[in-house]
């Protein structure tokens, strides 16, 4: 997520870094030039709850997850997200990385440490 302090491109790619492409992977729509987001169907509550506590306002709004081996993302989108959340005095840490941090529960980080893409698609898209 932080990788967007370090470009002045529109968009930019997040990628799982043990997973290769297979096939050719269609980012943004032909006819609105919209980026397109993988879905899945999983669903792990974990997530949810991180989410809930960084972002009060969040909420999960549809049954898929995003949690796929990669996420186009709008880099006014993700600077918008993480001066919200660096700017939540209610959240203990002093940058985005400590107040992530300082918010998951203890119990949840195995969970979460496996598929450690999941709560950023999550956090950005529920957004």
């Amino acid at each position: 997520m932080l990788f967007v302090r370090f470009t002045d491109d529109e968009y930019y790619l997040i990628w799982d870094s043990n997973t290769i492409p297979l096939k050719t992977i269609k980012l943004f729509d032909d006819a609105s030039s919209k980026p397109i987001f993988d879905m899945k169907n999983n669903f792990h509550h974990e997530y949810f709850d991180t989410i809930t506590r960084i972002l009060p306002n969040t909420r999960k709004m549809m049954n898929k997850s995003f949690v796929t081996e990669h996420m186009i993302v709008k880099t006014q989108y993700m600077l918008e997200l993480l001066n919200e959340v660096e700017n939540n005095s209610g959240l203990i840490g002093s940058n985005f990385q400590e107040k992530v941090m300082n918010t998951t529960n203890i119990e949840y980080l195995p969970k979460l440490c496996q598929e450690k893409n999941g709560r950023v698609f999550h956090v950005f898209l529920h957004w």
